[in-house]
């Protein structure tokens, strides 16, 4: 039974006690049967009242607590608005931006001999090892944009670590590479035969950069689940989508 159905049945007692006594108690005269019961057990529905208007009172008092308890969660979900914001911000679209570069790097290391760590250096491998490398760079803008920096505060020990040990290896990585990385995919000329500034070490950095982002894309989805963000149900985006021939516009062929 609810405090709110449970008072209403007290009061209720309390009111047929009354209006059955009252009368009685009012106009009746010594040696009715009914003035008499009343006279013999006139301490037995005291009681009963005085029982009924505790019940009464408890009640009103745990409806008054549960209508202070909620104002005081609505004024606690209010003053962590702010913070629920900024990690939404950053568990909307940090994990995928990391996820994105796993998959670049992934898409570039199946092409590799796992001997030499060298593709074969054709049009396709070229591509995806500057994509790759555009994708760390890119990473790296969002590690250091604001949206994340504004976090700092509420990340915890593991996240805000590997946040850490990621720009160190982003930076280290993007240090070792020229500022025309991206040419050879936007010109018209023939695709190089092998990047220059492609080595085993820009690989292994590639390498530990991919495992580091995959650590912190879990880290950062566990630590969201804390402040219970509701679900967000993902655009249609297919209108979007800019195809790959528009940004590498394929050259014409003879015949």
């Amino acid at each position: 039974m609810s405090a709110d159905r449970g008072s209403r049945v007290v009061t209720h007692v309390v009111v047929i006690i009354l209006a059955a006594t009252l009368p009685v108690a009012m106009f009746g005269e010594p040696g009715d049967g009914y003035f008499e019961f009343l006279k013999e057990f006139q301490t037995l529905l005291t009681g009963l009242l005085a029982v009924g208007a505790a019940a009464y009172t408890i009640s009103e008092m745990i409806k008054s607590d549960a209508k202070q308890e909620q104002r005081h969660r609505e004024m606690v979900e209010i003053s962590m608005l702010p913070s629920k914001l900024a990690v939404a911000r950053v568990a909307e679209y940090l994990p995928k931006s990391l996820r994105h570069y796993c998959e670049q790097f992934r898409l570039f290391s199946e092409l590799l001999d796992k001997d030499t760590l060298q593709p074969a250096w054709d049009k396709e491998s070229v591509r995806q090892v500057i994509r790759a490398c555009m994708s760390a760079h890119n990473l790296r803008k969002d590690l250091l944009s604001e949206r994340v920096t504004s976090c700092h505060y509420l990340f915890d020990h593991d996240v805000m670590q590997n946040l850490e040990e990621l720009r160190g290896w982003s930076g280290s990585l993007l240090a070792r590479l020229p500022d025309d990385f991206a040419m050879p995919i936007l010109a018209e000329e023939e695709v190089p035969a092998r990047p220059a500034w492609y080595n085993r070490g820009l690989y292994a950095y590639l390498e530990v950069m991919s495992h580091s982002a995959g650590v912190l894309a879990d880290e950062i989805d566990e630590w969201a689940e804390q402040f219970h963000l509701p679900p967000r149900k993902a655009p249609d985006r297919s209108g979007w989508m800019i195809p790959m021939d528009a940004v590498f516009p394929k050259k014409p062929t003879d015949g």
